[in-house]
C-alpha cells in the first residue's frame, strides 16, 4: 500500500504530461523508485529507477543520491548514474534516496524512497521524526508511527528527554503511545527526544530527535482607540510583550494614514515608548489618524499593531428657554373726555414687556466659538410675522404685540448655535402664547336709575294711553380691559319687563334683546314707552364686551329706569 501511494501520483502526472508541454515541445520525465525498500545490515540492496519514464519516449539518464542515513552510518552507493545502483548500508535504521532522471532537455522532479534497514530479522527499527525548530509558544507533537518491525509484529513505545535546558520542567504526555507530546519552557535552547520501540520480545535501538526553540518575536500593544479634538497633541502609550521573557528594547510608531494637512501632522519621540501625536487644526482635519507601533526584544522587530485616534467635534448645546404664556397689550392710547368714557384704556405700560425677551443659552462641549440665529418658525394663522430686533443675539426683544388687532395664538421661535470653525449646529424652540383677558369694572358712571312720571294720563289696567314716549338721557358708561383693547359698550334690556325702550338711533329692542354698542364718546339716549307701553320699571344692562369676544357681564352694571303714572283716570 505504500509504494502503491508512492506511485500514484506519477500516474496523475503522466496523464497530465499528456496534454502539456513546458512550451518547447517537450514534455518532462517522471522519476520512479521500485524493488525492494527493506533490508539489512551490510547486505546489498539494488535499487529500481526502470519504471521512471518520458513521455517523449526520450532516452534517461538517471542520478541517486543518499539524501538521508542514521548517524554515524557511512552507506555506500555504487554505479548513482545507472538505473539499478547497487546500496549497501553499515547501520539500522531508516534510509532516504533520491532519484532524478533527465531526458537531456529537462530534470524530472525528485523522486525520494525511505529504505529500512534491519539490524537482524527480530529486531525493530525506532523512528523519531525530524529535527524540527519551534516557538516557546508551541505544543510539540513527537510521532514514532514511520517505525517498523522487519516481521511486522506491533510495537509498544517509550519516549524520554535524552537531554533538555537546565531548569526545565517539561514532561512529556502519552510517552508509551506513537504519538506523544511536550510543551518547551526554556526560550533559545535543544530539547532532544528519543524513542524506543518494543515489539513485545526485542526493543530497538535509541532513535533521537532535536527539538530547538528559536526566538518568538514580540508583541506590539499601541493602545486602545480614541478621540481627540483637531489641533490638539495625543500622548500615545506603548508597550510590548515577549514569550520568551526578552526585554523590549526597541519602539518604532508610523502614522499610516491621516486627514488634513501634512504639514502640521508630525509624530513626536517616534521612537520612544510614549509617543506624541500633533494634529491638524483645520476646520476640515476631522477624520481618523492610523498610527501603528513596533517593539524590539533584542533579535527581531515584531509585527505592527494598530491604533486610531480620531479627531471628532462635538455640537453645540443649546437652551432656546422655557415655554410661556403672555397677554396680549395694545399700546396706543384714547384718552378720557370729559365724564362720558365709552372707551378706557390702562394708561400704564404694557403688562408682562418683558415676557417677550427671547434669552437663549447655549456652551459647546470643545469650548469652540459659537455663533447664533433666532427665526420665526410658526405663527397663529393670519398673524404676521413678528421682527426680531437682534437675531444674531443670544438674548434678544421679539416684537409680537404691537400689531392692531394682535392675532391670538401660538409663535414658535428657534435658536440655532453653530461652532464657528466646524459648522456643527444645534437648534432648541421656544413657544410664546398670547392670550386675551376680558373686560373688567367700570359700568354705569352718571345717569343709572332715573324715573319719570306721566301726568294727565288715563290708566287701565296700569296701561298708560296720554303720553306716548319717555325719554331718558345722559346715562353715562365707563368700561376697563386690563389688556388695553378698545372696549364695546353694549346695552340690552334685562329680561323683568316692564317697558320697551329705543336707543335714539330709532330701533327698538325687547325684553333681553341687545339694543346697540358703540365705541362713540358721549352721553346714550333711551326713548321708553308709547301707547301701548306697560307704565313701570325696567333695566339696561351695561355689557363690555373687547375686539376678541370677550365679555365682562354683570348685574352691577344695571340702570333702572321707571315710567309711573299721575291722574291717570
Amino acid at each position: 500500500m505504500e509504494r502503491l501511494i508512492k506511485l500514484c501520483p506519477h500516474i496523475m502526472v503522466c496523464l497530465f504530461l499528456c496534454v502539456c508541454t513546458n512550451g518547447s515541445g517537450n514534455f518532462p520525465p517522471v522519476a520512479v523508485i521500485d524493488g525492494n525498500l527493506k533490508t539489512y545490515i551490510n547486505e546489498p540492496v539494488v535499487l529500481d529507477g526502470t519504471k521512471s519514464m518520458d513521455p517523449d519516449g526520450d532516452t534517461l539518464s538517471f542520478l541517486w543520491e543518499i539524501s538521508a542515513a542514521p548517524s554515524g552510518s557511512e552507506p555506500v552507493l555504487a554505479d548513482r548514474d545507472s538505473a539499478k545502483p547497487l546500496f549497501i548500508t553499515d547501520k539500522e535504521g531508516p534510509y532516504e534516496v533520491t532519484l532524478i532522471v533527465s531526458d537531456g532537455k529537462e530534470r524530472s522532479e525528485p523522486e525520494v524512497a525511505k529504505l529500512l534497514v534491519f539490524k537482524d530479522n527480530l529486531t525493530p527499527i525506532a523512528d523519531a521524526g525530524e529535527d524540527r525548530d519551534i516557538l516557546i509558544v508551541d505544543t510539540i507533537n513527537l510521532d514514532a508511527r514511520n517505525s517498523a518491525d522487519p516481521m511486522n509484529m506491533p510495537l509498544s513505545f517509550s519516549w524520554s528527554f535524552k537531554s533538555k535546558p537546565e531548569n526545565s520542567t517539561a514532561v512529556i504526555e502519552n510517552s508509551n503511545s506513537a504519538v506523544a507530546r511536550f510543551k518547551p519552557d526554556v526560550p533559545h535552547s535543544i530539547y532532544e527526544i528519543q524513542v524506543i520501540a518494543d515489539n513485545g520480545q526485542y526493543k530497538s535501538e535509541p532513535d533521537s530527535v532535536n527539538i530547538r526553540i528559536l526566538n518568538s518575536p514580540p508583541i506590539a500593544e499601541a493602545g486602545d482607540n480614541n478621540t481627540t479634538r483637531p489641533g490638539q497633541t495625543y500622548l500615545l502609550h506603548g508597550s510590548g510583550t515577549d514569550a520568551d521573557n526578552d526585554v523590549i528594547t526597541g519602539y518604532s510608531w508610523r502614522i499610516v494614514s491621516h486627514p488634513g494637512n501634512p504639514l502640521y501632522v508630525y509624530l513626536e519621540n517616534p521612537e520612544s515608548k510614549d509617543c506624541l501625536l500633533h494634529t491638524d487644526p483645520s476646520g476640515d482635519a476631522l477624520g481618523d489618524y492610523i498610527i501603528d507601533l513596533r517593539v524590539y526584544d533584542g533579535q527581531v522587530w515584531s509585527e505592527p499593531d494598530t491604533v486610531v485616534i480620531s479627531t471628532v467635534n462635538s455640537p453645540p448645546n443649546v437652551n432656546a428657554g422655557q415655554d410661556r404664556s403672555v397677554e396680549h397689550c395694545y399700546t396706543s392710547s384714547f384718552p378720557e373726555q370729559g365724564d362720558y368714557v365709552a372707551v378706557n384704556f390702562l394708561q400704564a405700560a404694557c403688562p408682562d414687556a418683558e415676557k417677550l425677551t427671547l434669552e437663549g443659552s447655549a456652551s459647546d462641549p470643545d469650548g469652540d466659538p459659537m455663533v447664533y440665529n433666532w427665526a420665526v418658525v410658526s405663527t397663529p394663522p393670519n398673524a404676521p410675522s413678528p421682527i426680531i430686533q437682534n437675531p444674531n443675539s443670544l438674548t434678544t426683544q421679539v416684537d409680537i404685540r404691537s400689531s392692531a388687532p394682535t392675532i391670538l395664538g401660538s409663535y414658535t421661535f428657534r435658536l440655532t448655535v453653530k461652532d464657528a470653525p466646524y459648522g456643527k449646529t444645534s437648534y432648541d424652540d421656544v413657544t410664546i402664547t398670547v392670550n386675551n383677558r376680558a373686560p373688567t369694572g367700570g359700568g354705569c358712571t352718571g345717569g343709572c336709575n332715573q324715573t319719570v312720571t306721566r301726568s294727565g294720563c288715563t290708566s287701565a289696567g296700569n296701561i298708560c294711553y296720554t303720553q306716548p314716549m319717555v325719554t331718558f338721557s345722559n346715562i353715562k358708561t365707563r368700561g376697563y380691559d386690563p389688556d388695553n383693547d378698545p372696549v364695546f359698550n353694549e346695552y340690552y334690556l334685562a329680561p323683568n319687563g316692564g317697558l320697551n325702550c329705543v336707543y335714539s338711533s330709532g330701533v327698538w329692542c325687547g325684553n333681553g334683546e341687545s339694543c346697540f354698542s358703540s365705541l362713540t364718546l358721549g352721553a346714550y339716549l333711551f326713548v321708553c314707552s308709547n301707547s301701548s307701553t306697560w307704565a313701570g320699571t325696567n333695566t339696561i344692562r351695561i355689557r363690555f364686551k373687547d375686539g376678541f369676544g370677550a365679555v365682562y357681564d354683570n348685574a352691577t352694571n344695571d340702570c333702572t329706569l321707571t315710567v309711573n303714572c299721575s291722574s291717570c283716570n
